[in-house]
């Protein structure tokens, strides 16, 4: 089965995409490092020279994440975060190669055995797709449902670091390849099988997306023991341990973590606060700000509000929905400045705010309001 390229949209959309050829008019390193603005934004990967100005947007990561690379060279980061589906996408910006460099065609590598940090096998290997059995299929709510995937020995784990995500590929009507990132509940201490909560949109429910979403649809319609493929892991951020994090292959420290997600894009945010209130010896402090349009749509509220009253020096939640019911006690209406401001941390050098959600709130809605209230925009990233 073929694997696509993540490009952070929502599940319903696709796009196709030509690979153009890749010109061959070498660039000075000196000019590339000129161009590390959001109105000329360069990178360099494998000695080619790409213009991706245009992406900033549109990409998983947002435009932080490139702006954090912009006229360096950044092969190492982008061959370890994507798979070699990633590559003709990228051809569409290549506008030359740097002057004197050797420029290397991209092979895809061959899959090793991999050992997590506890020496135990892990089950995910780049550019090596698995096929996972159902377990079990919880329902825990009219569009909500919990799996639990088996991984193919007891003794392994997943294989995915704190933040990232994996890439479930299954086939549609025509029998060509669908893929959709998720980001499991479960961290790697979990051997043998991992979970994950997914909201199902289902056909005739949306006038915008009439026939529903193709992968979500066909996770509900699993049946246990039935198999899809997974691949993996993908992600530009990992939170490593206390504070420390790893952003597009460098590294950061912060104290204060504040996390705002739309819907279902609540399980990356999710993941890593569970990372962290699970260590006692992680002091990081964690804000949630969670966007919904009713209260019935807040996925894994009981976990969040648990931690919440458990850990409540360390961890913070609010929620917003659109329609309130009666005695709601948090915010109505889209995430505001206001709303931000008393439930983000404080602006600082060591303050970062992760988002997730559709491409819409966190990169033109959500990030803006960041920066309105003193937020540094590179101290933001979207999952």
């Amino acid at each position: 089965m073929g694997s696509c390229f993540s490009s952070g949209k929502k599940e319903d959309q696709g796009e196709n995409q030509q690979a153009k050829k890749e010109p061959i008019n070498p660039i000075p390193m000196t000019e590339v490092k000129k161009h590390r603005s959001s109105q000329s934004l360069w990178i360099v990967i494998k000695g080619k020279v790409y213009d991706v100005t245009k992406w900033q947007q549109s990409h998983p990561g947002g435009s932080a994440a490139l702006k954090m690379v912009g006229g360096r060279d950044c092969t190492a980061g982008f061959s370890s975060k994507h798979g070699p589906e990633a590559w003709p996408m990228l051809a569409n910006y290549c506008i030359g190669q740097v002057q004197g460099a050797t420029v290397e065609e991209f092979k895809e590598p061959e899959a090793k055995p991999v050992t997590g940090k506890d020496g135990k096998l892990v089950a995910l290997q780049p550019n090596k797709p698995i096929m996972c059995a159902l377990l079990s299929r919880t329902e825990v709510s009219p569009d909500t449902r919990k799996f639990t995937f088996k991984l193919p020995q007891p003794d392994m784990a997943l294989g995915v670091p704190v933040g990232h995500h994996i890439l479930l590929t299954t086939k549609d009507a025509k029998g060509a390849a669908v893929c959709r990132s998720y980001t499991p509940i479960t961290l790697d201490d979990t051997k043998g099988s991992f979970e994950l909560v997914i909201k199902v949109y289902f056909k005739g429910v949306s006038e915008a997306w009439p026939e529903g979403g193709i992968m979500s649809q066909k996770l509900d319609s699993l049946k246990v023991g039935d198999e899809i493929e997974v691949g993996g892991p993908r992600g530009h951020w990992e939170y490593l341990s206390e504070g420390k994090f790893s952003h597009n292959g460098m590294d950061g420290e912060t104290k204060s973590l504040g996390f705002i997600a739309g819907g279902s894009g609540i399980t990356p945010c999710y993941q890593v606060i569970k990372a962290i209130l699970e260590n006692p010896s992680d002091k990081t402090k964690c804000w949630l700000v969670f966007s919904n349009k009713t209260e019935a749509d807040i996925l894994l509220r009981p976990e969040l509000d648990e931690w919440a009253a458990k850990h409540p020096d360390r961890f913070k939640v609010h929620y917003t929905v659109s329609e309130a019911p009666a005695g709601w006690k948090y915010s109505t209406g889209r995430v505001s400045k206001e709303m931000l401001t008393e439930h983000m941390p404080t602006p600082g050098p060591d303050t970062y705010i992760g988002l997730c959600g559709p491409q819409g709130f966190v990169h033109s809605h959500c990030v803006p309001l960041l920066i309105d209230i003193g937020h540094d925009s590179m101290n933001t990233w979207a999952f």
